[in-house]
């Protein structure tokens, strides 16, 4: 160290001007033989400059402070990215303190692979707080014991109670209030699902067997019936649809299933 400073001094600068201008110059030149402490001026300026240079590094503690404070702004990003997984899908507008429950079991569902931009499923952690509003059979038979038997039920292709009873929760005007997602629900549900075809059909599954009777000539108008047939019916369509075996019904269907079934 010492010898670099007597040759940055003698042989670079003759003349006195420039050892002035770094005045470091002239005290090792007057001093040689105080060379052991020529060192000690540079190791006092090599730790200037090496703590000039490292300002930079050390003006990023905000990286290192920001880990500290990172958690709830992440938490606020996961909660802001959790609301704008549901996409376009919106609750509907029923009473305060109903909607503030659903709100609250919605915001705790996970997510579900038939889930859509907008529409998701909710998962429901106890039986709905149902208003006077709801007035489906699902609402007037399924009982807070039946819930907690069948919640954590679900078929082999994951539709579950929930999936089922969220048409007559999030719509109390509807009548029926229940939906099928497989072939599989009408045995692993049927407690509340025959009540339900029951009540709406007048039909006992658990007493009585359907049976199909296609003939046309048994289909009979009444005089008057032809009548207001005649006068208001301008033209009538007939719709038939088939599920198809081993398919998920409409319901339970994710985006996969119905790619498969156009394949």
């Amino acid at each position: 160290m010492g010898c670099g400073t007597s040759k940055s001094v003698q042989p670079r600068n003759p003349e006195p001007t420039k050892p002035e201008a770094q005045k470091p110059g002239p005290t090792p030149v007057d001093k040689k033989p105080n060379e052991p402490q020529a060192p000690a001026q540079p190791t006092q300026t090599i730790p200037v400059q090496p703590s000039q240079t490292e300002a930079k590094p050390e003006a990023q503690p905000a990286p290192a402070t920001q880990p500290a404070q990172a958690a709830p702004i992440q938490s606020e990003i996961q909660n802001e990215k959790s609301k704008k997984d549901l996409g376009s899908f919106k609750l509907p507008e029923i009473e305060a303190e109903f909607d503030k429950w659903l709100t609250a079991q919605l915001e705790n569902s996970p997510a579900d692979v038939k889930d859509t931009d907008d529409f998701k499923y909710i998962s429901f952690t106890e039986l709905p707080p149902f208003t006077e509003k709801h007035r489906s059979l699902m609402r007037k038979n399924m009982t807070a014991e039946l819930f907690a038997k069948l919640k954590d039920t679900k078929s082999s292709k994951g539709y579950s109670l929930s999936n089922g009873m969220q048409a007559g929760v999030l719509r109390p005007h509807l009548g029926v209030g229940f939906t099928c997602g497989d072939e599989e629900c009408f045995d692993l549900f049927k407690e509340i699902i025959n009540p339900i075809v029951k009540g709406w059909h007048n039909f006992d599954p658990d007493t009585q067997s359907h049976k199909s009777d296609l003939d046309p000539s048994k289909l009979a108008f009444t005089e008057e019936q032809q009548t207001l047939f005649a006068k208001y019916v301008k033209s009538t369509r007939v719709r038939a649809a088939r599920n198809i075996s081993g398919f998920s019904l409409p319901p339970g269907s994710s985006k996969e299933d119905r790619l498969a079934v156009e394949g």
